[in-house]
């Protein structure tokens, strides 16, 4: 699985979430995946 896939499973699993929830943990995770790439 790859961050796309991942970030597009995410987002189908939140979908009883308000657009702004949803985006705000979608955020989380693609900066939670920019900071892994970084350290390595």
């Amino acid at each position: 699985m790859n961050k796309s896939e991942f970030l597009h499973i995410l987002r189908s699993c939140l979908g009883q979430l308000t657009a702004e929830e949803r985006e705000q943990n979608i955020a989380y995770y693609e900066e939670l995946f920019s900071d892994m790439l970084e350290e390595g």
